[in-house]
């Protein structure tokens, strides 16, 4: 600052006119300058507004722009989402199904079409000859329809089980087999003979059933490796030829009609108990879902060995009535494949699903009959006997068709 004058009354021109008296010291606060910068300003020009002399300038990027005042919102109050508590089963997690009821009404329909198939073939039949079930064709008839009611039971009751056992021909073919040797070469009485070889039906299901569930491999491919041992083995233990079943075996001709009735009932009461919806999803546990490698648990196992138990011993006297009919056993392995097919046309054909735990109540019965009748037709108008075969094998195709149509109107979602 200058040095003050006496005649000088303390008025300062850089300090825009303020009156300052001798001997007093006042701290003015700042005068702002609120011309926009960059300007060429006076001041700016001469310097007056620099620091620490001048005022600061407020660039125009400092002064916030005017805003009015927001109305209060509308919005309701957030409300926080509630706590959920974290899952582990990682991002690919899926939630588990609905579960599924079994409807029972399709299998009824088709076992309505099979009944009216039925008495289409009858009349059929009686067209070619009137005669026909009064002679000895009717017997063979009811005996072979019969048999295959029982070989179609067995099989019906391993695709109900999860467990398709496509050993029931092979193990058919050994159980005649075997109860002709122990009556004829070994000596023992009818009812042991027949209690061993239905057991070793059974004994073949559990093989069947420990080594599926134990390994978590397909039941099919199981039985497959025991039809083959079972075709090496009979052979190389009671031989080649065929053996007579013995005069202690019951003349199963003269009462047909009761064996037939025997192995309907057997099949209707198995029906009849697996409509049950409890008993059908315990037998049915070991349905594929899912992945196939995963082994089943201990209930699961349990289910599967009874319905491979059973299916065997079903196997096993359908083989032996079969042998009492022709009074012989089978030499060697004829016959385990032809059997096989026998069994799974009429399971399937009659409705049962290749998928597991669902089927009807007639519909073994009904279709048993059906596929007789058919082959008595094609004996009365003199056709090749290969033609069998082929009706077995048209018949599995058939059969496939109705489980795809069985799986699609048999699901019912609870």
């Amino acid at each position: 600052m200058r040095k003050q004058q006496k005649d000088d009354p303390g008025i300062d021109d850089r300090d825009g006119g303020t009156l300052t008296l001798p001997g007093q010291h006042e701290e003015s606060s700042p005068d702002y300058d609120f011309r926009v910068a960059g300007e060429d300003t006076p001041t700016q020009m001469l310097g007056g507004n620099t620091p620490p002399y001048g005022v600061p300038v407020v660039p125009p990027s400092a002064v916030p722009p005017y805003e009015p005042a927001a109305e209060p919102s509308q919005e309701p109050p957030y409300d926080p989402p509630s706590y959920e508590p974290p899952t582990f089963g990682g991002p690919s997690a899926a939630a588990p199904e609905r579960p599924v009821r079994d409807r029972l009404w399709p299998h009824l329909i088709w076992e309505i079409v099979l009944a009216a198939a039925v008495v289409t073939e009858v009349l059929l039949v009686l067209a070619q000859d009137d005669q026909v079930f009064s002679g000895d064709a009717g017997p063979a008839l009811m005996l072979w329809v019969a048999t295959a009611i029982l070989l179609g039971s067995a099989a019906a009751l391993s695709l109900r089980g999860g467990m398709p056992n496509i050993a029931i021909g092979a193990i058919a073919i050994a159980a005649g087999a075997d109860y002709a040797w122990l009556v004829g070469a070994e000596g023992h009485p009818f009812g042991e003979a027949l209690a061993m070889a239905l057991a070793g039906g059974a004994c073949a299901g559990l093989v069947i059933a420990l080594i599926s569930t134990a390994f978590g491999v397909p039941s099919w491919a199981v039985s497959l490796g025991v039809a083959g041992v079972l075709s090496g083995v009979v052979p190389a233990l009671v031989g080649y030829d065929a053996r007579p079943v013995g005069s202690e075996t019951p003349n199963v001709s003269v009462s047909a009609e009761w064996w037939l009735i025997g192995a309907a009932g057997i099949s209707v009461l198995g029906g009849l108990l697996l409509a049950l919806p409890s008993f059908r999803r315990f037998v049915g546990r070991s349905r594929p879902t899912g992945d196939p490698a995963k082994r089943v648990g201990f209930v699961a196992s349990v289910a599967a060995a009874g319905a491979l138990a059973g299916s065997g011993a079903l196997a096993a006297s359908a083989g032996l009535l079969d042998a009492a009919n022709r009074g012989t056993s089978a030499g060697g392995y004829t016959g385990m494949a032809e059997l096989a097919m026998v069994g799974f046309s009429v399971a399937l054909l009659g409705g049962v699903s290749a998928h597991g735990r669902r089927g009807g109540i007639f519909g073994v019965v009904l279709a048993a009959t059906l596929l007789g009748l058919v082959r008595l037709h094609l004996d009365l108008v003199g056709a090749d006997k290969w033609l069998g075969a082929v009706i077995s094998g048209a018949a599995i195709i058939l059969g496939l068709a109705v489980t795809r149509v069985m799986e699609r109107l048999g699901r019912r979602p609870v």
